[in-house]
């Protein structure tokens, strides 16, 4: 099951889905960071996604995902990824919030 995870995962990335690291960045620093990927420490998700699309975009440099886009939220091992996408799928209507239930190094 974990395998066929990982192959949709890789298959939304490369079909331009947002992947969204919710980790720290001591946790960045020390394990290191997936390419082509946002970082938004999950204790700052609920606050960055309640910003208009160009506060967002000052704030982490990329634009913000569009409401019925797809987006997957990643983390060491699922727990921060799974409270993220929930979050952003209940409080903000996010259709297509996913989440990677990990390690997020099958993703590097």
């Amino acid at each position: 099951m974990l395998q066929y995870i990982l192959w949709k995962a890789k298959e939304y990335q490369r079909n331009g889905c947002v992947l969204i690291d919710v980790r720290e960045s001591m946790e960045l620093r020390q394990f290191g960071i997936v390419p082509e990927t946002i970082n938004i420490p999950i204790g700052i998700i609920d606050d960055i996604f309640s910003m208009n699309d160009q506060e967002f975009k000052a704030i982490i440099g990329a634009e913000k995902p569009d409401i019925n886009e797809p987006i997957i939220f990643f983390c060491w091992q699922g727990v921060r990824a799974q409270a993220a996408s929930n979050l952003i799928h209940n409080k903000f209507k996010y259709s297509q919030s996913l989440f990677y239930p990990g390690p997020f190094t099958h993703l590097q």
